[in-house]
């Protein structure tokens, strides 16, 4: 039984394949993710180390969470991300009938 709090993980002290999938994601990889996150409007600097950390971060959680499942969870979470920055667009786009009309 952990001695974890609700809401937090233990990271457990041999790597699993999960855990070593998501800390072996390259910059590369993570730098994108991470200013894609930064569009959905989530407070990350911009400097790819600090997108980088949260990508790991965030997919570490999605890692212990879900084990070898992570990256359908992950392929999930981008694609609500992605869905979100265009729904956002549209809205800039295409003011509703009427607003700001006096």
């Amino acid at each position: 039984m952990s001695d974890a709090a609700p809401g937090n993980f233990v990271l457990p002290t041999t790597m699993t394949p999960a855990i070593a999938d998501v800390l072996g994601l390259t910059i590369m990889q993570t730098a994108q993710l991470g200013r894609m996150f930064r569009d959905a409007g989530f407070d990350i600097k911009p400097k790819v180390e600090a997108e980088q950390a949260f990508v790991l971060h965030r997919f570490l959680l999605l890692a212990l969470q879900h084990g070898d499942r992570w990256r359908e969870e992950a392929s999930a979470d981008i694609a609500a991300q992605i869905n979100k920055i265009q729904l956002a667009k549209i809205q800039d786009t295409n003011p509703v009938a009427g607003e700001g009309e006096v």
